[in-house]
């Protein structure tokens, strides 16, 4: 991390313990250090390179807010920082706000930051604006990644050469998909995609788009949720999130409706009590989009939460104890043994099968082309005492690099199975 040298080089003796808290990836603890020592700090271009170094602590925290807070902190200070004008473009892309994004990575990008060439671009096209993508690419692009990017929006490949050199435009045209698994993964997040993936993934969107659909067996399986601030919350306990968010941060468990701040902001869903061994469970399945059709993969990961949290994401327990506790969909049905077959997987299937019909009647061209790879997407529920699953959110990039033996096992196979390098056995078709 070039930010953190600099600070080592840059500070104090009482900011070091930030640095090896940060070396230790401890980055709750040094958030906590770089917050007091920026507080006390008189010399600008030291505070900017704290704060931007508290931004990235906050971005493994997956606090993109509080992350974006210290970035602009930090360009106040020295606009002329790049990791910090870097840092800002992508929170405000996870955060959703696209044309802000695009924006502050142009200027990360003057500032000789060539990754956020593309990613300005990506923005640009994923908030439907793909003139200025070609516009911008036509002026800045000057590695494989942007040239094949702009040619995919173009329509036509000028460097026949560049499809040996950049997957996109192997894929795009010649419609190879052999390429290495990294690669593979790393194209379910192109911006290509269908742009109904990114409004389901905001939870509120996502409810909205829910509760007007006509699909009964969808709305079945989504818990009884509010835009806030709301005053519908009854004396039920309630879970709170941010509209977009990822790795757990920001959710919060309230036992009472009365309970959750008149300010709060997000979606407030009724809590579904889902308890196995004591501790609160979840499934990650994959929806998977293809050419050739909607499938539903068959293996998938069982979440459990660190003792006394609702928090099955991965994230949090990696954070936590440096490796997530998961089980795969066989243990559960197992574990389920009459009840899985029964009522948990066909209510995970109407719901898998209900998310697709929303991306497709949002986005006409949902399903991908010779320009859109497939599509795999991250459906969590939650399984209450009678083993019905409910749908809790939709995830349009989940994390396919596995952090554990059984994690890296379904993920991997998903990822082959998707992309035709391996059986598809594990692919149940949906049809629409």
């Amino acid at each position: 991390m070039i930010i953190l040298t600099l600070l080592l080089t840059s500070t104090a003796a009482t900011a070091l313990s930030a640095t090896q808290l940060i070396q230790n990836q401890n980055w709750q603890g040094a958030a906590a250090v770089l917050e007091r020592d920026i507080s006390a700090q008189r010399d600008a271009n030291v505070r900017a390179l704290q704060r931007t170094c508290l931004g990235e602590c906050r971005v493994k925290l997956h606090d993109d807010a509080a992350a974006l807070d210290a970035f602009t902190g930090a360009l106040g200070d020295d606009a002329s920082l790049g990791a910090a004008a870097l840092g800002r473009g992508r929170c405000l892309a996870r955060l959703g706000r696209l044309t802000e994004a695009s924006e502050a990575l142009r200027a990360a990008a003057s500032l000789g930051l060539g990754d956020a060439v593309v990613e300005a671009a990506a923005c640009d096209v994923r908030g439907d604006d793909r003139a200025r993508a070609v516009a911008w690419l036509a002026e800045t692009a000057s590695d494989d990644d942007a040239r094949a990017l702009l040619a995919v929006l173009r329509g036509r490949l000028e460097d026949p050469a560049l499809a040996e050199r950049s997957f996109l435009a192997r894929y795009a045209f010649t419609g190879s998909t052999n390429a290495p698994r990294l690669e593979r993964v790393a194209a379910n997040a192109w911006c290509l995609h269908a742009r109904a993936w990114d409004e389901l993934d905001d939870k509120i969107c996502l409810h909205a788009a829910i509760a007007g659909s006509g699909d009964a067996a969808l709305r079945a399986a989504w818990p009884e949720s509010h835009e806030l601030p709301s005053d519908q919350l009854d004396g039920g306990a309630w879970v709170v999130k941010p509209r977009r968010g990822y790795g757990g941060a920001g959710v919060e468990l309230y036992d009472s409706g009365s309970d959750v701040p008149r300010d709060a902001q997000g979606l407030a869903q009724r809590y579904v009590p889902s308890q196995l061994d004591g501790r609160a469970w979840s499934l990650r399945a994959y929806l998977i989009v293809r050419a050739d059709g909607v499938y539903l993969s068959r293996i998938g990961v069982v979440r459990f939460a660190l003792d006394g949290s609702i928090t099955t994401n991965a994230a949090q327990a990696v954070l936590a104890k440096g490796a997530p506790d998961e089980r795969d969909f066989a243990w559960a049905r197992r574990r389920l043994k009459g009840t899985w077959d029964a009522r948990t997987w066909p209510r995970v299937r109407d719901a898998a099968r209900g998310v697709a019909r929303l991306a497709r009647r949002d986005d006409s061209a949902a399903w991908p082309g010779p320009t859109r790879p497939p599509k795999i997407v991250g459906l969590d529920f939650a399984v209450d005492a009678a083993g019905d699953a409910w749908l809790l959110e939709v995830n349009r990039t989940p994390g396919l690099v596995g952090r554990a033996d059984v994690d890296r096992a379904v993920k991997d196979a998903v990822v082959d199975a998707t992309w035709g390098c391996a059986s598809a056995d594990i692919l149940e078709e949906l049809l629409l």
